[in-house]
């Protein structure tokens, strides 16, 4: 048996949890409640929500955001935009060293790229991005040298 541990209200919470793989695309968290209640959240494709069981607003997403930074790969925030859940990954391209894909919901938004002979770092926008903008690539840069983002 799994634990998820999120903050809520200023308060540590753990609570037991169940991973049910259902299929290649689709996961189950099943999570038991403080008095044995079951509340079930689902992972498909590339969408998380509440399945199964009754939760206010805020703890429903604050749930939500803790499931997706630890069963999430190359995770390096959540946040709603426009009343959606943005998820911001980057991770190392296989086989390239030093190049790292900037992606929200798995849609891919720009790169991040290590020169080795210099060893500065450099980035690139694809089609204005969204709503990512330069200073966010910086912040993705200092998490790389700050060993906050995994390099192979």
């Amino acid at each position: 048996m799994n634990t998820l541990t999120f903050t809520y209200r200023n308060k540590t919470i753990t609570a037991p949890m169940e991973v049910v793989k259902k299929h290649m695309s689709s996961t189950e968290y099943h999570l038991s409640g403080k008095t044995g209640q079951l509340y079930i959240f689902r992972h498909e494709s590339t969408k998380w929500s509440l399945a199964y069981g009754n939760l206010t607003d805020e703890l429903r997403e604050c749930i939500l955001d803790a499931l997706i930074m630890q069963f999430e790969p190359h995770i390096v925030k959540t946040f709603i935009y426009k009343g959606e859940r943005q998820i911001v990954t980057v991770g190392e391209v296989s086989g390239n060293s030093g190049t790292w894909h900037v992606m929200i919901n798995h849609y891919y938004i720009g790169y991040l790229l290590h020169h080795s002979d210099s060893g500065a770092y450099s980035w690139h926008i694809h089609n204005g991005g969204g709503w990512i903008r330069p200073r966010h690539m910086d912040l993705f840069i200092d998490m790389l040298k700050d060993g906050k983002i995994k390099k192979r």
